[in-house]
């Protein structure tokens, strides 16, 4: 399970299969195998996530099934940005979403 808080934004961010929290309300942004983007992240399936990350602007950013997703904090659009859910190591020199990434 991997953590990752969002200073000014009052979220903790929790990537894994299962979490637990008492007194806490719990959202779902995004779940379950890799959707088609963009997509709104409410309705998309996601697998086990491997890392979390935030940018200046409050979009998340993660990784899971061979792929970075990006989520934009504005709209609630997730959108692959790279990988494309084959594990490899080629794709040097092209379009960040036609190469093929290892647990990124």
């Amino acid at each position: 399970m991997k953590f990752r808080a969002l200073a000014g934004l009052g979220l903790l961010l929790v990537s894994g299969t299962a979490a637990w929290a008492q007194q806490y309300v719990i959202s779902t942004i995004a779940g379950g195998a890799p959707p088609p983007t963009p997509i709104a992240a409410v309705n998309a399936s996601i697998g086990l996530t491997y890392g979390v990350a935030t940018d200046a602007a409050g979009n998340v950013y993660f990784t899971s099934d061979n792929c970075v997703f990006r989520l934009e904090q504005q709209n609630g659009v997730l959108t692959r940005v790279a990988g494309n859910s084959r594990a490899g190591y080629s794709g040097d020199g092209g379009p960040a979403i036609n190469a093929q990434l290892s647990d990124p």
